[in-house]
């Protein structure tokens, strides 16, 4: 998930350059601002809600350290002035070069990786650390993942790799041979074939939230998949798992599931009557598969809140109810708080489980939830109708529906530009292209400036040109005068209601506008990015 981003860049100059007494930058230097507001950028995209490490910039005549992330007690994250140097010295790509370091180490750090043989490591001329060849395969991890994150942020590092790690190289002084450690020509080589691992898996990544954006979850999945098979990251094992979700969802009659699962608001377009023979055991397969992933996610990190979510949402299609409060039960245990979408689901399982006193005492703490009218209201009168019916009433259900609706509540016209981007997105201006593996045609080209990301995406029977304005583009404006950075309230008084609404991580939520072709991103109460998009003829 992306964040706002202050647009700072390593031109900028300033008046007074304080430096400690003791060898470290000044926090108030333009050099360690620049630095610090590219980490917090980059360090946003990782779905992980620890924050960053504290930024540390040793000043030239101490520089040794190159880059260096220190997990262990308070994380410290030391990058040198001479290092913000070099990367300055790339011009117009200067932002990228430091994004891309920066990343790397953050990889480090969010990977968990306590040690590893580094730049660091090489500068200092340490001998190798035990297990080199596994500390080898963590550097290229984080060459891998830090280059996928840097592009998720906005940045295109991939071209740069090899002049930046050549002049790191040559300004440092480092050997070319070190015992335990890459050749220097071999590092450079795998860095860049790292690179075509990350671009090919930022590329798919941006193509499945466009698709499942777009409600064409199978293919979502599909890039999810491809993503995680090349990069086990969890947030996008974690997407993976909400695609087949959400086809299982789809799937699930109102009167199995009359609640709105914290995965997708609009529930108006599921099922209104009981499956057809064979349809459930469709349904069913898809459950599993997400059932797996979850579970699997939980195993790898017990303290990742999403996937017990993921689980218990999973377990509730099922009719597992008992599973799914147990889980809630044992996250708790383990340490967890319940955030408002947990609250929500706990209600939700104690509703399922016929608890009623447990549901009246549930309701109290639920506040700021997902599609909270409607839920509350469901919630007050579901035993009531469960008395009269012993089974909930299809009709009455979708009279509730009416009564808190999902309507496009304004007509605006189309939004067909971004800045100085406008449909129809030129051809030649998307030299890119990437092929999803597989059957289901799925053709993607795109291009990356500026913070604006261009993609033309090529389906066996449709194709789209869409724009996403990331974290890192030029403040923007729509047609109905929205501006990047204005309120939850502003966006719904110029667009009212939205179509669709969908939960983007860390409590972010993506706003969906069919009316308008666009989608926004709403975090902490503010507008911070915007996706256009225009379907086009075969």
């Amino acid at each position: 998930m992306m964040r706002l981003f202050f647009g700072l860049s390593l031109f900028l100059t300033t008046l007074s350059c304080v430096v400690s007494a003791q060898g470290i930058l000044s926090t108030t230097h333009y050099k360690y601002q620049v630095t610090l507001q590219v980490t917090e950028q980059i360090a946003r995209t990782f779905g992980d809600r620890r924050a960053a490490p504290r930024l540390e910039m040793p000043i030239l005549s101490k520089s040794g350290r190159i880059a260096e992330m220190i997990s262990i007690g308070d994380p410290v994250l030391y990058f040198d002035e001479k290092l913000y140097d070099i990367c300055q010295s790339f011009g117009a790509d200067s932002t990228t070069a430091l994004a891309l370091i920066l990343a790397h180490e953050l990889t480090h750090y969010y990977e968990r990786h306590n040690e590893w043989m580094g730049f660091a490591q090489l500068a200092k001329k340490l001998p190798p650390p035990i297990k080199a060849e596994e500390k080898k395969k963590l550097e290229l991890q984080a060459d891998q993942r830090g280059m996928f994150q840097a592009f998720v942020a906005g940045y295109h590092p991939f071209s740069i790799v090899k002049p930046l790690y050549e002049k790191i190289y040559t300004d440092y002084k480092l050997e070319l041979n070190i015992p335990g450690y890459f050749l220097r020509d071999e590092r450079i080589k795998l860095a860049q074939e790292q690179a075509v691992v990350a671009r090919n898996a930022g590329v798919a990544f941006e193509t499945g939230n466009f698709l499942f954006l777009n409600g064409q979850y199978a293919l979502a999945e599909r890039c999810y998949r491809y993503v995680g098979n090349l990069l086990p990251i969890r947030e996008v094992i974690h997407n993976q798992g909400i695609a087949w979700l959400q086809q299982a969802y789809q799937m699930t009659p109102l009167s199995t599931m009359p609640f709105k699962l914290p995965i997708e608001l609009a529930a108006t377009n599921r099922m209104l009557s009981d499956l057809r023979s064979g349809e459930e055991e469709k349904r069913q397969k898809m459950l599993n598969e997400a059932s797996r992933i979850f579970t699997n996610l939980i195993q790898q990190d017990p303290t990742y809140e999403s996937a017990y979510l993921g689980l218990c949402s999973t377990n509730l299609l099922q009719n597992q109810n008992g599973a799914a409060e147990d889980l809630l039960k044992k996250w708790e245990t383990n340490g967890g708080k319940l955030s408002p979408n947990g609250q929500l689901l706990r209600a939700i399982t104690f509703a399922q489980n016929k608890n009623e006193r447990g549901v009246k005492r549930q309701i109290e703490l639920l506040n700021n939830v997902y599609e909270q009218d409607y839920n509350l209201k469901l919630m007050k009168k579901y035993f009531s109708w469960l008395d009269k019916k012993d089974a909930l009433n299809v009709d009455s259900i979708r009279v509730l529906e009416k009564q808190n609706p999902l309507p496009i509540s304004k007509v605006h016209a189309f939004e067909n530009q971004v800045n100085n981007l406008r449909f129809p997105l030129v051809a030649s201006s998307l030299r890119d292209t990437f092929n999803l593996p597989g059957p289901h045609f799925v053709r993607t080209t795109y291009a990356l400036k500026d913070g604006l990301l261009s993609i033309h995406v090529w389906l066996a029977e449709k194709k789209y040109d869409v724009i996403r304005a990331t974290a890192l583009a030029a403040p923007w404006q729509t047609k109905q005068q929205l501006k990047k950075g204005d309120t939850e309230a502003r966006l719904l008084e110029l667009y009212g209601t939205p179509s669709r609404k969908i939960p983007a991580g860390n409590d972010a939520f993506w706003y969906g506008y069919e009316n308008a072709r666009c989608w926004f991103v709403v975090n902490n109460g503010r507008v911070e990015e915007w996706m256009v998009y225009e379907p086009k003829n075969q």
